[in-house]
């Protein structure tokens, strides 16, 4: 693989790596505010929602995480 090749590889892995902190800070807020759902709520649609989406944002997570290592021995 040539330098430019490898410089435009760096550029989409540090892209991944952005997108995956963003990511990160979404899925803690979305944690925080299920948290602060009365206990006496936490059966509602909503609640099961929010964990459906945190559940969901951490496997995308997880995924970036798997592309960013897959793309560092190139």
């Amino acid at each position: 693989m040539n330098k430019i090749r490898r410089a435009q590889l760096a550029k989409v892995s540090e892209s991944i790596s952005e997108l995956s902190s963003q990511l990160e800070e979404i899925k803690d807020e979305e944690q925080e505010s299920f948290e602060n759902i009365p206990e006496s709520l936490q059966m509602t649609d909503r609640a099961t929602q929010s964990e459906e989406a945190i559940e969901a944002m951490q496997e995308a997570i997880d995924g970036l995480e798997q592309a960013t290592s897959a793309l560092e021995p190139i």
